[in-house]
């Protein structure tokens, strides 16, 4: 979900959230968090507290300050490049490199570029409206 409404999140950015009291802990229930509406709910507004936005959301771009617009600039560039240098593998070929990593970051990039290949990323860096949108439909 959080993923969907363009905040930048991982087990870590769970784990500080939680740890540190900005959302309250969801009920566990064998050793797993049962989330409800209010739990996300909860967990988004603290993401968007921590401005934890993902590079160039089309959500969250005009919240950004100059110097904050210019680092995710710089990241989304990042992310783009990674995700323009594995366009020749199939999504199997990156499903099997995600799995067999250590590293968190190249996981993540390479999340991205599967995402880019099934084509849930817009990789335009603007605020137009992916073309994949359904609100295009006629």
């Amino acid at each position: 979900m959080a993923d969907l409404a363009g905040y930048a999140v991982d087990r870590p950015v769970l784990d500080y959230c939680l740890l540190r009291g900005y959302c309250p802990k969801p009920r566990k229930d064998r050793n797993q968090y049962v989330w409800n509406e209010g739990d996300v709910v909860a967990f988004l507004d603290a993401l968007e507290s921590l401005r934890r936005f993902k590079p160039l959301h089309p959500c969250h771009v005009h919240k950004l300050a100059p110097d904050e617009l210019a680092a995710h600039h710089l990241e989304f560039a990042k992310l783009q490049s990674v995700a323009s240098a594995f366009e020749r593998m199939n999504e199997i070929e990156i499903i099997n490199l995600m799995v067999g990593s250590e590293d968190a970051e190249q996981r993540k990039m390479l999340a991205c570029t599967l995402k880019k290949k099934l084509g849930v990323l817009d990789v335009r860096g603007n605020e137009s409206v992916p073309s994949h949108s359904p609100a295009l439909v006629n």
